[in-house]
């Protein structure tokens, strides 16, 4: 059946963070920051959030819309790479997720 997707972009070259949430009746989040390592812990990456957006499709009469969100937050995040494929990820509120990398 239909799922919600979860799903996060490092891009540590350009020092971006985008993370985003599918539902399966195609509303989605998604949230864009700045992101750096931390000079003191190797492992961690610290990130600050710039922008956020809610995309709701279908709204009667008015088609999609996309609404946009006042960013708020910062914070960081451990990463240990598993593999090529596999990311654990352990955050300043201490979860834990597990990320796998997707097709290119």
């Amino acid at each position: 059946g239909p799922s919600t997707v979860v799903y996060q972009t490092l891009d540590i070259e350009n020092g971006r963070l985008g993370n985003g949430v599918e539902w399966p009746n195609g509303v989605i989040f998604t949230v864009d920051s700045t992101l750096s390592t931390d000079e003191e812990v190797d492992i961690r990456s610290n990130f600050v959030f710039e922008s956020a957006a809610l995309t709701i499709p279908n709204i009667p009469l008015l088609g999609t819309r996309t609404l946009t969100l006042p960013p708020v937050g910062k914070g960081w995040f451990d990463n240990i790479y598993l593999d090529r494929e596999l990311r654990l990820n352990r955050d300043l509120r201490g979860n834990i997720a597990v990320y796998q990398r997707m097709a290119e």
